[in-house]
């Protein structure tokens, strides 16, 4: 199968028929997703058609998502990019701006994905405007929507139901296009799959409502000004691991970085969370399960890099401010001897992660896939690995993203 067909495996209140082309809803909230998908990191373009020969549901969507999004449904359906059968074109839960009009039945909908500079274009086809605009042209890049919220991993067609009863006919390139595809965009959209990451990244189903992540998962944004956290994808529960994160933005004086357990609370910082450890922003002081170890690093910048080293066989870590500091503030510290660590020995088991209390807050962990700005201590694996058989119970999802 060289183009692909809607999934019978990743699909709710929804039937196929037509050799899986033709979908139906059963029910209001469902969804069906395409088999495969596409990665960002391979910079593709596509062109498909889906026909809705009955579109009853105000709130039935033809679009795409990323395969991380765990359903491309419900009343607020996020990371999903949708054109409704108002015309209106949604992207994240909210509304772009750009409109086709109201759509009838029998209406077919070209869509153009850019995955290289993460912008969309819809269109009524064969001639209609794309994103209801006479200058948009996905051919020259212009007019386009972003949708690097959606699809900066990856992308795979989409459908999200608003009635049951709703019909749809999707064309992804094994049949001609009612419309002409767009110069530079390959003909349908060919079934695809993404590599296996060998290092981790912040997890999106393991996360406060207000963190948003963009740059391959690294880059972790308070975006709703309530206390906010995120852990990785994957849980280590023996080695010695390094990683580095950098304070784009804090402003708020409980962000921290540092480790939390499976079952500490995220919207808690380590200032006062149990199962956790990590540096807080204001001087930065180094916590254990909610209490001051004494220890500081100074406060956290714009711009600083706060370097982790952990043992979690010794159930130890070390923090520093920048690649020349000491190591818990103390020339004798070293990871490499296991030296002046804190312990959390009182953890089941730690995991990194990130709090941000502010709206804005941001970091950008590397978690090995660059080169760090520090020196990696002897004995220690540059980078937090994905874990074989250990990782969170999302991890099979999650890990399947691109390389950054």
């Amino acid at each position: 199968m060289a183009n692909t067909t809607w999934n019978a495996t990743d699909l709710s209140a929804t039937t196929l028929s037509g050799g899986n082309l033709t979908a139906t809803s059963t029910g209001t909230g469902g969804y069906v997703r395409a088999v495969g998908t596409q990665p960002a990191n391979a910079a593709g373009k596509f062109y498909w058609e889906v026909k809705p020969t009955t579109w009853g549901g105000a709130n039935s969507g033809v679009g795409f998502c990323s395969s991380l999004r765990s359903a491309p449904s419900g009343a607020a359906p996020v990371e999903v990019c949708l054109v409704y059968k108002s015309g209106n074109i949604w992207v994240n839960n909210a509304a772009s701006g750009s409109t086709l009009g109201t759509r009838a039945a029998n209406d077919v909908i070209g869509v153009a994905l850019d995955l290289g500079a993460q912008l969309a274009w819809f269109r009524v086809a064969p001639a209609g405007n794309w994103n209801g605009s006479g200058t948009a042209n996905p051919a020259t890049g212009a007019g386009g929507l972003s949708v690097a919220v959606v699809s900066n991993y990856d992308a795979t067609p989409a459908m999200m139901w608003g009635a049951s009863g709703d019909v749809v006919v999707g064309d992804f390139g094994d049949t001609a296009f009612v419309g002409s595809v767009p110069a530079g965009f390959t003909s349908g959209f060919p079934v695809g799959s993404l590599p296996t990451r060998v290092y981790t990244m912040w997890n999106p189903a393991d996360r406060t409502a207000g963190i948003a992540l963009s740059g391959n998962n690294l880059i972790a944004k308070n975006t709703s000004g309530a206390n906010c956290g995120i852990r990785v994808v994957d849980r280590q529960v023996a080695g010695k691991y390094y990683w580095e994160c950098t304070c784009n933005t804090l402003v708020n004086t409980t962000s921290s970085i540092g480790i939390a357990s499976l079952s500490a609370t995220l919207s808690v910082s380590p200032v006062s969370a149990v199962g956790t450890s990590g540096v807080a922003k204001a001087t930065g002081l180094i916590y254990v399960d909610g209490a001051t170890t004494g220890i500081t690093l100074g406060a956290l910048t714009a711009g600083a890099v706060v370097c982790v080293a952990m043992d979690c066989t010794g159930r130890l870590v070390w923090y520093r401010l920048g690649a020349a500091g000491n190591w818990n503030n103390s020339g004798a510290a070293n990871p490499a001897t296991g030296v002046g660590g804190v312990s959390v020995s009182g953890f089941g088991d730690g995991i990194p992660a990130v709090w941000l209390n502010s709206t804005n807050d941001q970091i950008t962990a590397n978690f090995g896939d660059t080169a760090f700005s520090g020196v990696v201590p002897a004995g220690f694996t540059a980078g937090w690995t994905v874990a074989a058989g250990g990782g969170s119970v999302t991890a099979s999802q999650a890990r399947a993203m691109v390389l950054a």
